[in-house]
């Protein structure tokens, strides 16, 4: 496969083609929705970066090529999944191996941009990181009430908000076994 990487250096063009690709793989099997694309930005020492799995450094390019994506799944019938809110590419510590260190509000302008852009497009869903956000307290993001408000009222989303895996929250603090992780969303 293409990574997303990749894939930018071909233009939003190819991105919306191979976005139709995997929707029509996807309805063809009865599904209506995937969890993708990816609007997390690309870091010199992210984890996400080293996975190859962000569009690029640039938030222009970013919402360029996952919108793309976004628009080609739409063609098909296939709901996007933007994610990580609010922006896990500046975390060095992957969030299903243990808990990363929080990032301020102010060093995610950037990493915000694409959500902004394109949270309200293609009729798509939002899913919250497993980071965490210093102004927003201890609870990470996931089932953090302050994100979910900031998801509504400052980029204004209405539409479906789903958590990350929440299975892995144990790993951040013993508090988080799945069942009061549950809870807590």
């Amino acid at each position: 496969g293409v990574s997303d990487a990749q894939l930018t250096e071909k233009g939003a063009e190819q991105a919306k083609v191979k976005g139709a690709e995997m929707g029509q793989l996807l309805t063809n099997r009865g599904l209506n929705a995937d969890l993708a694309p990816v609007l997390d930005l690309q870091t010199q020492n992210g984890f996400m970066s080293a996975s190859q799995r962000v569009w690029s450094s640039d938030p222009a390019r970013v919402v360029a090529n996952a919108g793309a994506w976004a628009e080609g799944l739409k063609s098909k019938g296939i709901t996007p999944t933007y994610k990580h809110f609010p922006g896990i590419g500046k975390l060095t510590q992957n969030t299903d191996e243990g808990k990363p260190a929080a990032v301020s509000l102010a060093d995610l302008t950037e990493d915000l941009k694409p959500f902004r852009e394109l949270a309200n497009k293609h009729g798509g869903a939002v899913m919250l990181s497993n980071g965490y956000v210093a102004e927003w307290g201890e609870e990470p993001v996931g089932i953090n009430n302050k994100a979910v408000e900031y998801l509504k009222n400052d980029i204004k989303f209405g539409g479906t908000i789903m958590t990350d895996a929440l299975n892995v929250l144990d790993k951040h603090a013993a508090k988080y076994n799945l069942s009061t992780a549950v809870v807590a969303a």
